[in-house]
């Protein structure tokens, strides 16, 4: 799911500003919208309820629609996080394919309350969208992460704090990771630290 869809099931729209639009930009904004309509562009935004939002008056769903539009630049700091997180996950997903099913078992029985654990579930939507939406970028603009472009990536739940217990169990064993991946006790032990 992309982060424009990522929308509603909260109500308190945490981290979504009105969006203040003056009749010049409603104009420019119609009228791309209806350019857009028009030479059928294929485009994460839609310009149907674009226009539908502002010629109603309701210029504020933009923003939860699409939160990528909302607020400011994320900070480094949450940039180079997402890249952990999701380097991390790669690491945990390459080395879980390279094991064999009878280890493979053993994770799931080790570590694996929630089912399919050993996969990248995304960020939450609504209340992670800036994570969402720099995780959505690295994947699906910057292709860094191919892996994952086909995911849906919304967790629909707040993983986070999930992420930070698994990347302090993560980095002592990186050295190993990046020389041949991780074994059995190294991912049980990430995939525990998530659950906890």
């Amino acid at each position: 799911m992309r982060p424009g869809e990522a929308r509603g099931k909260s109500l308190e729209g945490e981290g979504r500003e009105a969006m203040k639009l003056s009749v010049g930009e409603k104009l420019i904004l119609m009228m791309l919208a209806a350019v857009s309509k028009h030479l059928n562009v294929k485009s994460e935004i839609d310009p149907n309820f674009v226009m539908e939002a502002i010629s109603s008056g309701h210029s504020w769903a933009l923003s939860w629609q699409y939160p990528m539009l909302s607020g400011e630049e994320p900070s480094n700091d949450t940039v180079k996080e997402v890249g952990k997180i999701l380097t991390m996950w790669r690491v945990l997903e390459q080395s879980y394919a390279r094991l064999s099913l009878e280890e493979q078992a053993k994770i799931g029985v080790g570590a694996d309350p929630f089912g399919k654990q050993s996969q990248f579930p995304g960020f939450d939507g609504n209340y992670e969208t800036e994570y969402l939406g720099v995780a959505w970028f690295m994947i699906k603009e910057l292709r860094l992460f191919d892996e994952f472009k086909e995911r849906e990536l919304n967790s629909h739940r707040p993983v986070l704090d999930e992420y930070r217990r698994m990347l302090a169990v993560y980095e002592p064993s990186l050295r190993k990771a990046l020389e041949g991946g991780l074994d059995v006790d190294s991912i049980t032990a990430i995939l525990r630290a998530r659950a906890r």
